[in-house]
């Protein structure tokens, strides 16, 4: 009976963590949604010279998806970057399958007219 116990605390603590974690993106993407690009890209860099990879990532992110669809070339530079900054923290943390999808979508983008 005890170990049914500690299996169901096990999980129900995973799901706060994980919601906790959800949480924390939600916040940052709050945050962050209404900021300039440029202002984006300093602050993705920064995290990521701070090895602040989890931040990096969030930002990085929001900053790809606000320009991918964008026909403005500076919109376009500042999702290259960030497709550039996710493949190196990808790359780092060895997933190297996110990394090369990261890297070829910045090199689509830049291929694009």
């Amino acid at each position: 009976m005890s170990r049914n116990i500690s299996v169901i605390l096990s999980i129900l603590i995973a799901c706060v963590s994980l919601q906790a974690e959800n949480t924390d993106f939600d916040a940052l993407y709050s945050r962050y949604k209404d900021t300039e690009s440029s202002r984006l890209q300093r602050l993705g860099r920064a995290c990521l010279e701070r090895q602040h990879t989890d931040s990096a990532i969030a930002i990085f992110t929001i900053l790809a998806k606000r320009c991918e669809g964008s026909p403005h070339t500076s919109d376009r530079k500042y999702a290259i970057e960030a497709r550039l900054g996710l493949g190196v923290i990808h790359f780092i943390n060895a997933n190297y399958a996110a990394a090369y999808s990261n890297f070829l979508t910045a090199s689509e983008l830049e291929g694009k007219p």
